[in-house]
């Protein structure tokens, strides 16, 4: 599993100047997990709701269908316009130049999403305006399917740099490198190792005691984990690679299985 802390001497984890109430310039301070939190019971709620209707559209009927079809769209136009409502919000703020302040690990949005929803100047300004998200440990991972009526579940742990060099490098921008360039020279962690971790889980009854019965719970791991610099290397990005090892990144550093049971 991955360290989830840059390192401590980076820019990027220093914390704001404890004047003007830690935001520089006197700009508001965001707690982003609190500012978020309004919108994901809406999101929460739309998702699972675009979830109910697409598993009635596999056992509709021809006179049910029509009527589960109109929802799935009215719903997910819903959960659209939250999620642009959200990102709105908060480009808004930080365009005032509002400062905020991500828990070290976050759960409740991917990497992904952020390069998604905000434009790199706005990503600029937000670390810029002191927000520490070149620094977040995002944890992507999801509930798996069913199988055996067990639940299998993954965690996923990325940053905003380590989606960023997935890019392959014909899908890349001019604002995509320099971002990049902007965030190595930001001190961002290029030692951060992407890791895709599943967790099966399964039962296992063992032999009863004088106390009674008991159930051992057994967790299987089964995963991976890569260099930066790898991801770098297996989207054909020679400009990016050259610019992690001008940051010292591992070139040694490449992908390794992880395997284990508890």
């Amino acid at each position: 599993m991955n360290p989830s802390a840059a390192n401590p001497t980076s820019p990027l984890s220093r914390p704001p100047s404890p004047d003007s109430g830690g935001a520089p310039g006197g700009s508001a301070r965001i707690e982003f997990e609190s500012f978020f939190a309004p919108y994901q019971a809406v999101i929460h709620d739309k998702k699972h709701q675009c979830f109910q209707f697409e598993e009635n559209l596999k056992a509709a009927t021809p006179e049910s269908r029509t009527f589960d079809e109109r929802m799935l769209e009215t719903t997910r136009n819903a959960l659209h316009q939250e999620v642009a409502k959200f990102v709105a919000d908060m480009k808004r703020h930080v365009g005032q130049g509002a400062v905020f302040v991500f828990p070290q690990y976050v759960r409740t949005l991917s990497a992904r999403f952020f390069l998604k929803a905000f434009d790199y100047a706005t990503l600029t300004k937000m670390v810029e305006n002191g927000a520490n998200i070149l620094s977040v440990t995002f944890d992507e991972g999801r509930i798996l399917k069913q199988r055996n009526g067990e639940g299998d579940w993954t965690t996923r742990e990325e940053t905003l740099l380590s989606r960023l060099v997935e890019i392959p490098v014909s899908q890349q921008t001019d604002a995509h490198r320099d971002f990049i360039a902007y965030a190595l020279a930001r001190g961002v962690d290029v030692h951060f190792r992407p890791c895709n971790l599943t967790l099966f889980k399964r039962l296992h009854e063992i032999r009863s005691h004088e106390d009674g019965s008991r159930t051992m719970v057994t967790v299987e791991q089964q995963g991976w984990e890569e260099s930066i610099l790898l991801r770098a290397a297996q989207s054909f990005d020679l400009n990016t690679m050259k610019l992690l090892l001008d940051h010292q990144a591992d070139p040694n550093s490449g992908r390794y299985t992880v395997h284990g049971y508890t």
